[in-house]
């Protein structure tokens, strides 16, 4: 989920062509495959160790971020309210929080653990982003440039993202 609450656009040729930019919030969850797995993480590095006693039914890590999107922006109409648009450029995300939610049944008791941590996160996200619509109703794309986690403490993952949006 992303919530952006500013956005400035510059004009650069006559309203056709603009510089997007602003800042809001992203807030992701990275839900793990395995039911049995324990992200856990110390100095060095993350990893997935297995945990025989428990089996989950929710392991997810959740990540918030305070983010700025950085675009050029085409729109060829005259209407900006009908106009068809293109977007292109990136989203830079600085990392505010992170927490692992775990809820599972052990002995008949049911347990919800929540630990905040840093997790080795990159504390930086650097996404190549494309946008395109009409009018209020924009598809967008977004690919994760530089990794979730910190280089060498984690398992290499470079997340995607794709989604609707609504701008008001």
């Amino acid at each position: 989920v992303n919530l952006n609450f500013a956005e400035y656009n510059a004009n650069l040729i006559k309203n056709k062509v603009l510089f997007m930019t602003g800042l809001g919030f992203r807030f992701n969850r990275y839900a793990f495959k395995s039911t049995r797995s324990v992200l856990s993480y110390n100095d060095t590095t993350i990893y997935n160790a297995p945990d025989s006693t428990r089996s989950f039914d929710k392991n997810y890590l959740n990540a918030s971020y305070i983010s700025a999107p950085l675009y050029i922006k085409i729109m060829p109409g005259k209407d900006p309210e009908k106009s068809f648009h293109i977007s292109l450029g990136g989203v830079v995300s600085y990392r505010i929080g992170s927490r692992l939610k775990q809820k599972y049944v052990l002995n008949d008791q049911k347990f919800k653990d929540i630990s905040r941590g840093h997790y080795h996160l990159n504390p930086f996200l650097f996404d190549a982003s494309v946008r395109f619509g009409v009018g209020s109703f924009t598809a967008f794309a977004n690919y994760n440039l530089n990794g979730l986690f910190e280089k060498g403490k984690g398992p290499e993952y470079f997340p995607f993202s794709a989604g609707l949006s609504l701008n008001f």
